[in-house]
């Protein structure tokens, strides 16, 4: 979906080192992601099936990883299909909110008005 990764090139240029791939498995397949140097943080969110990775088995959820440049693997449990991204870690500290990441609890608060303020706008377009 975004960046570069085993020979596929994403038309989308992130403005930071991102890669987030869409990844569809066979049952009982088996798969390996080597994150590009300096990507030392990953997630995953699994849509459908089971997926077995870091000693734990993932059924609809989305893990954080632990910090690290070493390869992630995974098994599918049944046909599994997820997301997994892995970056560079922001330089700056982070702050979490319901729907929104941001470098300060002010940024944090201003954005998750934006995205309140914009579901608003969403809305009364499809009503009308």
């Amino acid at each position: 979906l975004i960046g570069t990764y085993d020979g596929a090139i994403s038309p989308i240029q992130p403005r930071a080192a991102i890669n987030y791939l869409h990844v569809v498995l066979a049952d009982g397949e088996r798969w390996r992601y080597l994150p590009p140097p300096g990507h030392t943080v990953a997630w995953v969110g699994v849509a459908s099936g089971t997926l077995h990775t870091a000693g734990a088995a993932l059924d609809l959820d989305v893990a954080v990883f632990e910090e690290s440049q070493q390869a992630i693997d995974v098994v599918a449990e049944g046909r599994t299909e997820f997301v997994l991204g892995s970056a560079v870690k922001h330089p700056h500290p982070l702050v979490s909110g319901t729907y929104s990441v941001h470098t300060s609890a002010a940024a944090l608060e201003q954005g998750e008005r934006e995205i309140v303020r914009l579901r608003a706008v969403m809305q009364s377009a499809v009503q009308a």
